[in-house]
């Protein structure tokens, strides 16, 4: 795009399959705007041009502040172009890619303010169709924006409108009735943003395959893991409420927006919402390439909060079925700490009360959902730091694990020589001498047999969360599968773990483990890439994994992961073309394929 009397390009923001963004100067107002233009190829194509106009209506029609404004469309040196108002930030996908996963107080947070954006493009008849990451914009300033309505759907004013229908969404995010091709309506946006919820409190995406199709399966068929037994400090109603948005039939989902945005409220009542919000600026810094942001404390276990809370949960918790089976196996022990005291003979054991699910009475928070926030939430370390044991928690910390750590025979702790009972004086004591043996006049000294100190723990524990799934190798010997976890016992000291996929690099650490404690790890595996180079007939579609990359002839690699895909390239009056390839990691696949036309 070359400058204008109307606009200064300053720089190219970002490039696609169908458009270009620019970050120009409007000089008649002299402000900093975002242009969006559709390859100068695409502009005879209907379908292109089609979806390119309907996004610019779409967006133009809205005004609210967490969607991006449409300032100006138009038709500049023969392309397509939309005028945006331009955003301070980054993207939530750039986000994930630096903080994975977000502490559940900031995910809330952002989600709410994406319930805000979708309650207002709802009213007004227009269902976004593609939720996901990389379609909302996190600002400097903590606002969170929706943005491209270029697959949206107007369900008022003359009908149903929407893009190709090649194109409906990206396939990771999509809801159920999107996968089948059925018809949408606002619940299919809050399906796709509870999908996105679900990869901010765990790190992970849940439909994830190695390719299209398995993908789509997964949408429709697979029974995804509990938010919790991936991330286990997550409280239970979060876990609730992130299971309802995800519930594959539409009527068990949050009906409205709004409704979810309340569940959310309800939540974070008081002032835990405000401060959310006023962290999420600190999402954006990059002190590091790559970190795990810390989760908020988990919620308190101080008897007297327990006392206070209620077996009753939100109507929006209890119509979730795979909640309802959570909730009845989460009243397994979390943690037991027995204590052997030997006081004048007798012998004592204390545990911990075991912890339930928590339950708001009436749809409010109990007094421990209010005390869960704290006044730094990035203070409380992260689940996937290492060297974390259950026993060493206090009653403001984190719940790290559901397994018990210790029983009864190996949690023992020192408490200094005990008195001898009776029973155990003899076992202890020489007898004592018969009144014929006795001595009158010599008298030995009773001595008794020492304590002997506490056995030292030798084991430790670690836990490894992986995706994709993975080989575990420890000190380079097979420990098993981390699908997605695995849990080992191993000998304290120093050990080499090494997570292994043959699509992605390894991961490697030499961690300690320490005696009677409990180590986590949650590694997401970088996956190895390759190129494909296409040389074909101009003006074909080319896909990828049902993906459409662009219109051919398409001048820039073609990134993938290492591994196989299916290209497809098609084109109208033509015979398509369609073939599973191989890629090779580090490696380019070169495609010369000429279609043939059809007589």
């Amino acid at each position: 795009m070359t400058d204008n009397k109307h606009f200064k390009v300053l720089q190219t923001v970002a490039s696609g399959g169908t458009a270009v963004m620019y970050k120009a100067l409007q000089v008649s107002l002299d402000r900093v705007v975002a242009i969006k233009r559709l390859h100068q190829h695409l502009t005879t194509d209907e379908n292109f041009t089609r979806r390119f106009v309907l996004e610019a209506k779409a967006a133009a029609s809205l005004d609210h502040e967490n969607i991006v404004r449409v300032i100006d469309f138009g038709v500049e040196e023969n392309c397509y172009q939309m005028v945006m108002e331009f955003v301070e930030g980054e993207s939530l996908k750039d986000v994930l890619d630096r903080w994975r996963p977000v502490n559940f107080d900031l995910a809330l947070a952002i989600v709410h303010q994406i319930c805000r954006g979708l309650e207002h493009a709802h009213s007004k008849g227009i269902v976004h169709r593609d939720i996901k990451p990389g379609n909302v914009m996190l600002t400097k300033t903590g606002s969170v924006k929706i943005t491209d309505f270029g697959l949206a759907k107007l369900t008022q004013g003359g009908g149903a409108h929407t893009a190709a229908d090649s194109i409906l969404g990206t396939p990771l995010y999509m809801s159920p009735e999107q996968a089948f091709g059925e018809s949408v309506d606002q619940r299919s946006d809050l399906f796709s943003l509870g999908t996105v919820l679900y990869e901010l409190l765990t790190g992970r995406q849940p439909f994830a395959s190695e390719n299209y199709m398995g993908v789509i399966q997964n949408i429709i068929h697979m029974d995804i893991p509990a938010v919790r037994q991936v991330a286990p400090e997550v409280p239970h109603l979060v876990e609730a409420l992130v299971m309802r948005a995800l519930a594959k039939n539409r009527d068990e989902r949050f009906q409205t927006a709004r409704e979810f945005r309340t569940a959310i409220e309800a939540l974070l009542q008081g002032d835990r919402l405000q401060h959310a919000l006023g962290s999420l600026p600190s999402l954006l810094e990059r002190a590091h390439d790559s970190r795990v942001l810390p989760r908020p404390a988990a919620l308190t276990r101080a008897t007297s909060a327990r006392r206070s809370m209620s077996t009753s949960s939100p109507s929006w918790a209890s119509t979730s079925s795979a909640m309802k089976r959570e909730q009845r196996g989460s009243r397994a022990w979390l943690g037991v700490a027995s204590f052997l005291m030997v006081v004048g003979g007798a012998a004592g054991f204390f545990y911990w009360p075991q912890l339930r699910p928590l339950a708001f009475p009436n749809g409010a928070p109990s007094a421990e959902v209010q005390q869960a926030g704290v006044s730094d939430p990035f203070a409380v370390p992260a689940y996937v730091d290492t060297n974390v044991s259950a026993m060493m928690l206090d009653s403001n910390q984190a719940v790290v694990d559901t397994t018990p750590l210790a029983t009864p025979d190996t949690a023992k702790v020192a408490q200094g020589p005990a008195p001898a009972s009776s029973e155990t004086a003899a076992a202890v004591d020489p007898p004592a001498p018969s009144p014929a043996e006795a001595k009158p006049v010599e008298s030995k000294p009773v001595k008794s047999k020492p304590v002997e100190p506490e056995k030292v723990e030798r084991e430790g524990y670690l836990s490894i969360t992986a995706d994709p799934t993975c080989e575990v190798y420890v000190n380079g010997t097979y420990r098993g599968d981390a699908a997605p976890t695995l849990r080992l016992t191993l000998l304290a000291g120093r050990q080499t773990i090494e997570c292994r996929h043959p699509s992605c690099e390894t991961y490697m650490e030499t961690i300690t483990i320490v005696g009677g404690e409990l180590s986590r790890r949650n590694v997401t595996l970088q996956r190895l890439r390759g190129i494909i180079s296409v040389a074909t007939t101009e003006g074909a579609e080319l896909y990828v994994d049902g993906q459409l990359i662009g219109i051919t002839p398409i001048m820039r690699p073609i990134e993938v992961d290492a591994g196989t895909h299916t290209v497809t390239i098609k084109k109208a009056n033509f015979y398509a073309w369609t073939s599973e390839v191989s890629v090779e990691a580090n490696g380019t696949l070169p495609l010369r394929i000429t279609l043939s036309p059809r007589y």
